[in-house]
């Protein structure tokens, strides 16, 4: 189990390619190792290789089909690649494996949003809140949901939510900030913004470039 470890460490270095030669050693000492297969499958994710992520979370489920992560993963392989359908019923399916593992819930509800079916999205993320009240994910989906059908007010609310049960989530944050802007808010707006992009939300820096003055 040497070589998984390594790539394990390797994976949480950024050394992504490091790591998959890494996990290749560990596979070939061991044709079975479903989570080798799995963390290989992150890691071709991590680098843009899709295609080869499924194969190994396929792989992974192959072995060992009642892990709810390996298709929670696999669903994040699809939604990346902009395969929503798949995605979707990827989730749906770590949800039968394990109907407690709401981030697959969370993760289906952002998939139908970048389906642009807003009504199967809210479904979602308004289940998980009924079974998790402090999920800030889902408040945050809810908000995408909101600014999607122009109800600013309510995204805003939302978000706001988000915000003040986890402060670090940063796409709670771009979202106010759009929010906000809508509701003619600019102060406030870029001030989101920045605070999206210090948590690691690049996309915030195309509404600071456009919309903000230093």
């Amino acid at each position: 189990e040497a070589h998984y470890y390594k790539g394990l460490l390797q994976y949480e270095a950024g050394e992504y390619k490091a790591a998959i030669a890494s996990y290749d050693k560990a596979i070939l000492s061991n044709g079975n190792y479903t989570y080798a297969y799995n963390d290989r499958g992150s890691a071709k994710r991590a680098i843009q290789d899709y295609n080869g992520a499924v194969a190994d979370y396929e792989k992974a489920i192959s072995l060992d089909g009642n892990q709810a992560f390996i298709y929670n993963n696999l669903g994040s392989a699809y939604r990346e690649n902009k395969n929503y359908p798949k995605a979707a019923e990827a989730y749906s399916k770590a949800l039968q494996v394990n109907d407690k593992y709401l981030i697959a819930m969370v993760n289906r509800g952002a998939s139908r949003m970048d389906a642009g079916n807003t009504t199967a999205a809210k479904a979602d993320f308004d289940e998980v809140i009924k079974k998790d009240p402090n999920n800030s994910s889902a408040f945050n989906g809810l908000a995408s949901v909101y600014i999607k059908q122009k109800e600013y007010k309510k995204a805003k609310d939302m978000a706001d939510k988000a915000i003040q049960l986890n402060p670090k989530n940063g796409p709670a944050y771009y979202n106010r900030g759009i929010a906000r802007q809508m509701l003619r808010e600019d102060e406030g707006s870029c001030a989101d913004w920045k605070k999206a992009v210090e948590l690691g939300v690049a996309a915030a820096k195309s509404f600071i470039n456009s919309d903000c003055t230093e």
